[in-house]
C-alpha cells in the first residue's frame, strides 16, 4: 500500500480562482447599472487628445448628456454623429480634459482590434432602457 502524496494546486490556478471570486457580481449589482439607448447629435475630436471624442447625446426624457469616449482613431466624430449607441447613464460624472463626462458609451473590439460601438439592431426611442 502506497500512501498518496498530497496534491498541491499550482499557484497560478489558485490566483485565477481568487480573481474569479473577486470579479463575481450579484444580480443586485447588475440592476444598479442604468443602460440606455441614446442618439449622438453632436460629436467632435477633443483637442490635445488622440483618443477622445466629446459627444452630446440625446436620451429623450433624460435630456442631453455630454459623454467622452476613447474611440479614436478607429472611429471619427463624423462616423458617430447621428447614430444611436448604448450608454451607461448613472456613472458619477468624471473630469476628462478639464470637462465633465456624464456617462460611458459601451464598445467592443473586433479581431483587428478596431473599436465598435454597441448599438441597437434597429432604431428605438432615445432613452430606452435595456434590461
Amino acid at each position: 500500500f502506497k500512501k498518496p502524496e498530497p496534491r498541491e494546486e499550482p499557484m497560478n490556478q489558485i490566483v485565477e480562482e481568487i480573481k474569479k471570486e473577486d470579479t463575481a457580481i450579484t444580480i443586485d449589482d447588475v440592476v444598479k447599472v442604468d443602460i440606455r439607448v441614446g442618439t449622438i447629435v453632436n460629436c467632435c475630436a477633443v483637442e490635445g487628445s488622440d483618443k477622445l471624442v466629446k459627444s452630446q447625446v440625446d436620451f429623450g426624457e433624460l435630456g442631453m448628456r455630454q459623454i467622452f469616449s476613447g474611440v479614436r482613431p478607429t472611429l471619427t466624430p463624423e462616423m458617430l454623429q447621428g447614430t444611436q449607441a448604448i450608454f451607461i447613464v448613472n456613472l458619477k460624472p468624471r473630469k476628462m480634459m478639464s470637462e465633465e463626462s456624464q456617462g460611458m458609451m459601451l464598445v467592443t473590439k473586433n479581431n483587428h482590434n478596431d473599436i465598435i460601438p454597441v448599438r441597437p439592431v434597429s432604431a428605438v426611442p432615445n432613452g430606452t432602457k435595456l434590461s
